[in-house]
């Protein structure tokens, strides 16, 4: 009699999760609570047990897809989408635009961002192409300062060191100018002595390979330099535009 009663119970409460309305209600909880790979799994659940309703369906994976991209799950957001019936829908339109946004698809992303003019020209933000974004939004950016890889590459071929210190990295420029005159002056010293000693030619190769690594790393830190530079003008202008807002939960 007791383990009729209990297989009664449990019939009974697993009734209970099978009732979409319940299930819906508990995934909005979970999303509430910020469990989003869970709530994503109760509106799966959900999906499967309605019939009919192509609006609330769509309405139900764009929500999976939005969570998605939450946890920055990008296929499965995309996934979620190709389920969606009515890709005319605004949202479908943004969540699709974003991902192929962060996945730097600027043509595609384009696409589906028309439908307003500061995504459109968001994406050509991103892409660092800043006049055709000035262009678009009326938004004037103005002309970026930032280090010339070729001026820096130059100078630390004249003086070691002196381009990164151009490039805003003043301690690896002195490090870099230290290394080289103190590896300069060991060759020199050696081949002062014996222009044909092992120690001129170990201590000639350590002072070649210090000066071109000195140049090639004044290009480089110039380059870094820029693109620092460049995403903060990013970043500052995303959050003028209130598009930080906007995307923050899926940005962060």
């Amino acid at each position: 009699m007791k383990w009729i009663i209990l297989l009664l119970f449990l019939q009974s409460d697993r009734d209970i999760f099978l009732q979409p309305e319940k299930i819906l209600k508990f995934a909005e909880y979970l999303e509430k609570e910020g469990d989003y790979y869970r709530a994503v799994s109760e509106y799966k659940r959900f999906l499967y047990l309605i019939n009919g309703n192509d609006e609330l369906k769509d309405s139900i994976n764009l929500k999976i897809a939005d969570l998605n991209l939450r946890m920055k799950l990008y296929e499965e957001a995309l996934n979620s989408l190709k389920k969606v019936k009515d890709t005319t829908l605004k949202k479908y339109k943004l969540i699709k635009g974003f991902i192929f946004l962060m996945n730097k698809k600027y043509n595609i992303s384009r696409e589906y961002f028309k439908f307003s003019d500061t995504l459109y020209a968001w994406t050509f933000l991103r892409e660092k192409k800043f006049g055709e974004f000035e262009r678009i939004s009326g938004f004037r950016i103005g002309k970026i300062s930032a280090p010339n890889p070729f001026l820096a590459s130059f100078m630390s071929m004249i003086i070691p060191g002196t381009g990164k210190i151009y490039s805003g990295r003043l301690w690896d420029g002195i490090f870099s100018l230290i290394i080289n005159v103190s590896s300069g002056f060991i060759f020199y010293n050696y081949y002062s002595k014996n222009n044909k000693s092992f120690g001129t030619y170990f201590s000639g190769l350590t002072f070649i390979l210090f000066y071109f690594s000195n140049i090639y790393g004044s290009y480089a830190s110039a380059i870094e330099e820029r693109k620092f530079r460049e995403n903060e003008v990013i970043f500052k202008t995303e959050l003028k535009l209130g598009i930080i807002k906007k995307f923050s939960k899926w940005l962060f």
